[in-house]
Order: structure tokens, then sequence, then C-alpha cells
């Protein structure tokens, strides 16, 4: 097709110090199908774009190519231009000679002018078969299903009922509040963990759109952005009377007493299904197990995580008063915290820093200290980090205030001596060995994202790290999405933080899922993938392919039949087609095999043109088998 305008860009000198961007646009003039090129210093300006609108009057344009900078930056700009002056915007290609050529090829003027023009001939080629094509809408279902009820959910929860959008909460365990519910004093301010989360979980059951239910997990999720059809599974909230430790009517010391197995949870659940138009996932964390950490003592009964130690911290009132041991209920009058136990260590566990574990030593030993005036607290570490505003200030404060004895090394072994245990540990401020007698250790045990997060990942299409945290899109440019369009990531989900971060994610989170929900409808894109029903085998290698469900065969049957609602365009259809009937619209065989031959012919080697056997009239799509000879 003819009409083909080229308009070239000096993006300053950014281009232009090492293309001959005007040598550029006299050869363009000679491609084939080119009605009009010229140049300007500045397209994406208003003045550039009022040149390609003149020039598009004027010439009669039906394709627009610009060689400039990445699509990634300007190709939705040049699109609306396109769409305002009569153009079709899928008859619009970026060839990108900046990042792809004069910025790679400072030194090299002529060499980066030669290759700006193939860049530029095989844009032309492509766009000479772009098909005109059109956007179409869908509605959004304008709720959210938000999975996991701590912090981080809350926030984002209470953020989008307040504009009046329905959530769904779903939270795993009886209650919501998540692991703050067992948190004493937190630091800076020393405010309780229940004093943070109780309060949004009142303002959020004062919404009538908001639904939550607790003791549920996800099932499966269909569907696409603005259109997710999602099952929970809701398990009976019952208690084995036979375990439970009889707190009378204290009904939140029994829930933080309640030990593990007393909630029932395996009879009697029901299936409940939601169609909703996102995805926030901040389903928390979990430690490290201690007995994955036998160097350290792990299996021993006397050593715990700071979770744990956080519960016997808030249980102390039920137990006369003091802190006791696990193993035999007597009071700990020394306790050494272990950092870095499993964490920041990439040869047998996690590398990454837990972040929070430092602070956490801290308070947990000041908050000792408290319990028990006369008792001593040890803390073990090669580093302190202590990251977030104050959060310096705070562990230094309670290192003094609370007498904390601080020990630069890290403990090569943690064994049982008689009736207590012994820390052995280098101080290399000293330098010297040190053994310390203790009665509890307390691991500060890496962070992970939970045993539950690769099943999870699995039924949401999201990845997940080594250390089971789900990854964004771009830990810069987009840190609250995912890959998965409508899935967004809050909390300790995502990577270990702090309190006040936490909450910020799930808020940022609930800001995505806002502008998704200000959209009148919901617009896709029309480049998706498309099966040749006359080519197709029935093989079904890309139902089994297509991570977005967005491909089936009627019966088990073929041909198959993309679900373009589905389809991310994401190319593994088309990639492991043996018969070639996978392909994209706007990005065919055929647009590929001519990119290929402009950039050959203007090398100086020559090709026969391509052996084609057309199954059919889809020919000019390139659904063909295709054969290269050359002479």
């Amino acid at each position: 097709m003819s009409g083909v305008g080229v308009f070239i860009c000096h993006c300053g000198k950014n281009i232009a110090a090492s293309v001959d961007v005007a040598e550029l646009a006299r050869r363009a003039k000679r491609l084939p199908g080119v009605r009009h090129a010229e140049d300007y210093p500045y397209m994406c300006s208003d003045p550039g774009q009022d040149l390609i609108r003149r020039a598009a009057r004027a010439h009669g344009l039906e394709a627009l190519v610009l060689a400039n900078c990445s699509p990634s930056l300007h190709l939705l700009t040049f699109q609306e231009l396109a769409r305002q002056i009569g153009i079709n915007p899928y008859r619009v290609e970026v060839a990108n000679v900046r990042e792809a050529c004069s910025w790679p090829h400072r030194e090299q003027p002529v060499e980066a002018t030669e290759k700006a023009r193939d860049i530029i001939a095989a844009a032309v080629r492509r766009v000479r078969r772009d098909r005109p094509l059109i956007q179409y809408s869908v509605p959004i279902q304008r709720s959210v299903l938000v999975l996991g009820g701590g912090i981080a959910g809350l926030s984002a929860s209470l953020e989008i009922a307040r504009m009046g959008y329905g959530v769904v909460l779903a939270e795993r365990s009886p209650h919501l509040g998540g692991r703050l519910l067992h948190v004493g004093p937190t630091a800076p301010d020393n405010i309780p963990g229940r004093d943070l989360v109780e309060p949004l979980s009142e303002k959020l059951s004062s919404f009538k759109h908001v639904r939550v239910l607790t003791r549920t997990e996800i099932d499966t999720l269909e569907g696409t952005v603005g259109n997710f059809r999602v099952r929970l599974r809701v398990k009976p909230r019952g208690v084995d009377q036979n375990q439970s430790p009889g707190y009378g009517e204290e009904k939140s010391k029994f829930e933080e007493a309640c030990p593990e197995g007393a909630i029932m949870s395996d009879t009697g659940a029901k299936w409940v299904e939601e169609e909703v138009g996102a995805v926030i996932v901040a389903t928390g964390y979990e430690l490290l197990s201690t007995a994955e950490l036998p160097e350290l003592g792990g299996d021993d009964p006397d050593v715990v995580d700071q979770l744990t130690f956080e519960k016997m911290l808030g249980l102390d009132e039920l137990k006369g008063g003091y802190i006791v041991r696990p193993s035999d209920g007597r009071a700990v009058r020394r306790v050494a915290f272990v950092q870095c136990a499993g964490s920041r260590d990439p040869e047998r566990h996690f590398a990454h820093c837990s972040r929070i574990c430092c602070s956490v030593s801290a308070r947990q030993a000041l908050r000792f200290r408290e319990r028990m005036p006369e008792g001593e607290a040890w803390i073990f570490a090669m580093d302190i980090r202590s990251p977030g505003r104050d959060e310096e200030v705070y562990l230094q404060r309670a290192v003094e205030e609370g007498k904390i004895v601080m020990v630069r090394g890290r403990p090569s072994g943690v064994e049982r001596w008689g009736d207590r245990l012994r820390v052995r540990s280098t101080d290399t401020l000293a330098p010297s060995l040190l053994e310390v007698e203790t009665d509890l250790v307390v691991l500060s045990s890496a962070v992970t994202g939970g045993s539950g997060a690769q099943e999870l990942s699995r039924i949401l299409h999201v990845s997940v790290d080594e250390a089971g945290f789900f990854t964004e899109a771009h830990v810069k440019l987009r840190p609250a999405e995912t890959l998965t369009r409508g899935i967004f990531l809050a909390g300790m989900a995502q990577a270990p933080r702090n309190i006040p971060e936490s909450s910020a994610s799930g808020q940022a989170a609930a800001a995505k899922v806002l502008e998704l929900f200000s959209q009148p409808h919901l617009v896709r894109e029309p480049t998706v993938a498309q099966i040749d029903p006359l080519t197709c085998s029935g093989c079904g290698l890309c139902v089994e392919a297509c991570v977005y469900d967005a491909i089936e065969m009627l019966n088990g049957q073929g041909p198959a039949r993309v679900k373009e609602i589905l389809c991310e365009a994401c190319g593994a259809c088309q990639a492991v087609c043996p018969s070639g009937a996978a392909w994209h619209r706007n990005h065919s065989t055929r647009q590929i095999i001519e990119m290929i031959q402009a950039h050959l012919e203007t090398t100086g080697d020559r090709f026969q043109s391509p052996r084609v056997q057309p199954m059919n009239n889809n020919y000019l799509e390139g659904r063909c088998v295709s054969h290269w000879t050359k002479t």
C-alpha cells in the first residue's frame, strides 16, 4: 500500500549528532510506497506534530513511520495524532534510530547513518502490511479482590472502599490484622500492633459494599483485567475444645494463645464465586523455620524465632508475670538474639536482607529488660541495619537505655549445655572468642514470601523469586504492578518491609486499582493472536503454551480458537505452532520476512523472493511455509 509518510526526528542532538538526518530523508523518499519524507528537530513537539498534520493533508498519507526514539516513549503520542488526522492508529510504526542506532554508534557517523537507513526501510515495509484495526472496549467490574487482611491489605481495601467501589477481602486466618495482632509496642512510637490494625478493620466494616471473608483461600482465577472470575474456598470457623487453652471469655487472648491445630478447618467448606475487576496480593510473609537452621540449634525447644518470642512477651501476664522457657517452664533470665539467621547467606539459605530484624530484636530486647529488670539481653550481629526514618535513633536509644549487650560477630553454633544453651561466637571488635550461656535463643530468621506463594503464583499467573516473594513488573517504574494486567502487589508479599512501608504499598496498589476503575470502559488492543482454522492441525500445543488460558479447542478437537478478551499478545502460541497457523495482527510472518528482505537489499545481498506455498487466501498475512535460497 502506498501513501506512507516518513518523519525523521533530530531529537535535538541525540540523533542528529551521529546520524545524517537530511540524507535519511532523501533516501526515504525513494523507498517503495513512500509518498513524503522530511526531518525536523523535535517531532514530538507541538510544531513537529503540526508539521505531520499538514503533510498528511497535503499528500494524502495513509500510514506513518516515525524515525525517532523508543516506541515505549512516544508511540501512543503519534497514534493519537494519527487518530486526530484520520489515519488509523495501527498503521503507525516507530523506527527506533536513537536507542538502537545513534546512541550506541556515536563515534561511527557513517555506519550509524547506514544502520538508521536500514531500520527505516524495514519499518516502511512493515507499515505497508499493517492492517487498519479498531480498538474494542469491554465493561469493567468495579470491585476488587484483596488477598490478605494485614495492614497492607486493610490499607488498600480502605482506600478503595472510601471511593465507593466494592471490596472483597479474603483472609486465610480467622481474624483480620495479620501478624500485627501478636506484636506489642512497635518502633519507634511504641504503639501496639493491635492498635494499628483494629481501627482499620472497624472503619472497613462500616462500608456496606465491603465483604470480608475470613478463613478463605483462592481456588481459581479466570478472565482478564477488568473482568476476573474468582472462586474462593471458605473454611468453617470452629474450635476444637480438646486443644483450647481455656482462657474464659478473654477472646483476644484466646486467639493469640490458641495452639496450632485448635481451630478446625477441614470440614464443611463452602465455595464462593465473585466477579472482580482487579486483584491485590497482600498475603504477607513467613519466617524461615528454625528447623532449617540446625547449626544454630534450630531443633532445640528453647531456640525460637522472633514471632514466637513476640507472643511470649505478650502472654507473660498469663504465666505469672515472667517469661518462661518452652522446654521446662523455668524463668528466662538471659536471652541471646542471633541476627541474619538464614538471610544474607546465599551459600546455604537466602541472599536478601530481611530489613526488619535488627529493629525488632532491639525492641524485643528492650521489652524483655523492662519485664525482667534483673535479666540480660545479648544481640549477636555482624551489621546492624535500621532503614527508615527514626529507626536508627530508636535502635541507639534502645541499646543505651535498655543496657543491651551488643556483640559484633556471627555465632558459629548454638548447643545444649546442661540445662542451658551455649552460644559460641567471635567478637570482631575485641577480637576474641565468646561462649555465652543463656536460657533462651531468639533467631532472627529470614523473612520469606511463604510456603503457599508458589501455588498462588500458579493460580494468578504471577511470578515469584527464589525466596517466595511476588515480583513486580518493574522495580522502579511499575513497583505495584505485575506482568499480569489487573493484578497488583502490596506489603511483605512483595518484599521485606516495615510497618509504614507496608501501609504505603497498600495505598499505592489501591491507587492503581482506582486508576483502572476511573475509566468508563476498558479498551483492549486489537493486536492479539489469531489462528487460521484452515491451517491449524489441532495439535493443542498452543493451548498448553498459553498461560492466560486464551486459547481453546472445543471438545478437545481442533481447530484452536483465540479468546481475544483474554489474549495478552505474548507470542507463545506463535512460537510453538508447528504448522504456522498462529500469528499476530500486524505482526505477521509476511511482515517479518519483508523487514528482513528490506535490510538485505540495502546491504547489497540479493535473495530470491520467498517460495511460498499458500494454503488459502491468507497469504498476505504470512500464514504460510516460506523457504529462502541465497543466490
